[in-house]
């Protein structure tokens, strides 16, 4: 679709029903870098004052140069998702992605510097990936949450899907139950709580679930208002960059806290 028929649609349909932001799940979204600067300079002229998100190749904001991204934001573009996927290149290789070492940290160091929230994935557990390529997957999300803290990460265990490359190993191989009804494959993408871990180790599930566990705590999602839970997010952010896994103990005091007082830990 065009940019400019793109726009007018968007501008008619606002018209009759007004809203304030709208997100694009296309992954090709931002391929072509002519039609992204027409795009944003058509809601400039609309004068639709909306923010908009959507998802994007890593790649093309490392190809893009500055007065395209300045415009996006100009725009109101306002949030950006990624998938990174893995850390390495022989992983990338191997998933046919094909981002570069340090094209990761470039994309999302544009984004923080312009103050547009970035969204960024990655999976680990592919057939035929390295235990290393899991860590170094696991110690690169870390990074990027603490480099850029504007940055939601996420780290998710791989699950196939029906038709993909992986499919046929992961069951035939690696034992994945194939969902039988409508409700398992309904469940089967819950991947934080699917029990499913496929080729990860139990010493790599154990990092991701550190990981899984300081993220949100670092963010400021987790915890109370009180100097203890400041204290806690200040801790987390040590964890991540130091990729220190072991031993939890501040965090199971205040557990341990939670339980004992309910509503008043907030307060700690």
């Amino acid at each position: 679709l065009d940019a400019d028929v793109l726009v007018d649609r968007l501008a008619e349909i606002h018209r009759k029903d007004p809203f304030d932001v709208l997100r694009f799940q296309d992954a090709n979204f931002g391929v072509a870098k002519k039609r992204m600067v027409e795009f944003c300079e058509g809601l400039l002229e609309k004068d639709l004052n909306i923010n908009w998100n959507g998802t994007i190749e890593i790649k093309q904001i490392c190809q893009y140069d500055w007065d395209t991204l300045k415009l996006m934001k100009r725009s109101g573009n306002h949030l950006m998702w990624f998938g990174a996927e893995a850390a390495t290149e022989e992983t990338q290789g191997l998933i046919r992605k094909a981002i570069k070492d340090g094209q990761t940290d470039e994309a999302m160091s544009k984004m923080h510097e312009l103050d547009i929230k970035s969204g960024l994935t990655y999976i680990i557990g592919y057939p035929g990936e390295t235990v290393e390529s899991m860590y170094e997957t696991i110690y690169q999300a870390a990074d990027m949450k603490t480099r850029y803290p504007s940055c939601s990460v996420e780290v998710f265990p791989y699950r196939p899907i029906p038709g993909s490359q992986f499919w046929a190993p992961s069951v035939e191989q690696n034992g994945y139950p194939v969902p039988e009804t409508f409700e398992d494959w309904g469940r089967c993408f819950a991947y934080k709580f699917n029990s499913w871990w496929g080729v990860i180790p139990e010493d790599v599930q154990k990092v991701w679930a550190r990981f899984t566990q300081m993220a949100p705590w670092f963010d400021g999602l987790a915890g109370g208002r009180g100097p203890y839970s400041h204290l806690l997010r200040k801790t987390a952010g040590l964890r991540l960059r130091k990729r220190y896994w072991t031993a939890p103990v501040e965090f199971k005091v205040f557990d341990v806290i939670r339980r004992s007082f309910g509503p008043v830990s907030k307060y700690v």
